[in-house]
Order: structure tokens, then sequence, then C-alpha cells
């Protein structure tokens, strides 16, 4: 899921009751803390419950200790929302620390949340070079990619010598088409420029890639910053920690 919906998440009523879950940082690769103090809320919970809150809460406290026990844990905040007769189950591992938090109702508890969503609001960055682009989403100060374009690569050909001037009117063509139909990708994903929206990479590519981009994108792009294409997930993770 790129982003959460806060809006439609605290608008839904869940008849058969939905858990909102919040866990403290823990050691990173050791789910048994989480897994011993989710035991441990849910036992005080259980003692101010009647009997169908309950049984909710057991059914839903077991789904969130299965997942647990399948993750090697960052070592950061976790928020789980969770209702299985909805097929709602909705993990995030958070960037600031939380307040332990149970409980369960109709509605959910997405005041943590939100806050955080405030402070480490979602956004789209594109990294972006003549060949190619890398689409991430950002949320909660996690990234993770979304998708890579690649245009065709520009080969000068062996055969027929060509000169260096036509040489350069293909490259220049063929950097206009990629650039285009990136362009037109995010379009689709945002075409009313809702996301802010972040450009990395080599200075002049990024420069010629704002001009293919709709006005209501281009009045998205917030922060720049050059970046080889190469980059990982947590290495950009580090850099929109620095150039924040």
């Amino acid at each position: 899921m790129d982003m959460i919906d806060l809006r439609g998440l605290s608008n839904a009523r869940y008849p058969e009751l939905a858990l909102s879950l919040y866990l403290p940082a823990g050691p990173a690769l050791d789910a048994r803390y989480y897994v011993a103090l989710l035991k441990d809320l849910a036992r005080t919970q259980e003692e101010q419950l009647d009997r169908r809150s309950k049984a909710a809460l057991q059914r839903e406290a077991g789904r969130v200790r299965g997942f647990l026990e399948e993750q090697s844990p960052p070592g950061k905040p976790l928020a789980v929302f969770s209702s299985e007769p909805a097929g709602l189950f909705e993990a995030f591992w958070l960037p600031d620390d939380v307040r332990s938090e149970i409980a369960i109702a109709e509605g959910l508890r997405l005041e943590q949340i939100a806050e955080q969503s405030q402070r480490h609001p979602p956004a789209q960055i594109v990294l972006v070079d003549k060949e190619e682009a890398r689409v991430f989403a950002a949320f909660l100060g996690r990234v993770h990619e979304i998708a890579d374009l690649k245009g065709d690569p520009i080969k000068k050909h062996k055969q027929g010598g060509w000169s260096d001037d036509k040489f350069q009117r293909h490259e220049d063509l063929h950097v206009k088409w990629n650039f285009k139909a990136v362009a037109e990708w995010l379009s689709r994903r945002d075409p009313n420029g809702s996301l802010p929206l972040y450009l990395a990479g080599p200075a002049e590519d990024r420069a010629r890639f704002k001009g293919y981009l709709s006005r209501a994108l281009q009045q998205a792009v917030g922060k720049e910053f050059a970046a080889p294409m190469y980059l990982t997930t947590g290495e950009l993770e580090e850099r929109l920690k620095v150039v924040a």
C-alpha cells in the first residue's frame, strides 16, 4: 500500500469490531518483544470488555501475533489496524515512537498515526536521467519503489557512419520521447498534482524533464537533489532526511 487513506479509515465503521494497536519501538530483529507487549496489552484490555468485545480482541490479536511471528522487525514503532470480518489488515512501521495503545471498537483509533503523517507527509519521488526513470512512494519516513520506466538505450549505429550532428538529433528525439512517456505516466497516476513531487538525478536531466511535466505536476515539484540512478530505497530514505 503506497499511502494510508486516513479519511477513509476514519469514516469507516466495523460492526464486527476492529483492532487499533500501537507498539513502541523494540529491539531490531526480535519479534518476541512485540509479541510479549501485544500479549500484555491484550490481557489488560480484556479485563474491561464484555464477552463480544473480548472475543473480537482475541480474534484480531491472533492475526497480529501471526503477522509479528513472520517478521524481522526493523526496531521501529508499529501501528496495526485489523478487522478480519471486514478484510482489513494494515501494518505500518513508523518513523517516530508511539505510546502503547490497544482498542477494539467499531471505529479505529487514528490519532497517533495521523500526527505522524503530518510530520512525514506522503510524496512521490522520481529518479530520472536520459534513459530511465525510477518512481518511488514515500510515506511515514519509508520509501518503496513503485515503477522502473526504462526507455530504449541510446546507441550510435556502428554501420552507416552517422555524423555527430545526425546522432545528436537522434539522441535529442530519444530523450524527448523518454521524458514525455515518464511525464504522461506520472500524470495518469496523479493528474491533479495532489502529492508533493521530488526530483532526483543529474541536474541537467532534471531541468529538461520538468519541461515535460503537466502544469499541475510542475507546481507539485518540491525538493530536488543530485543522486545516482542505482540508489537503493534505504539510501534514498537517508538522502531525504538530509534534504528535508
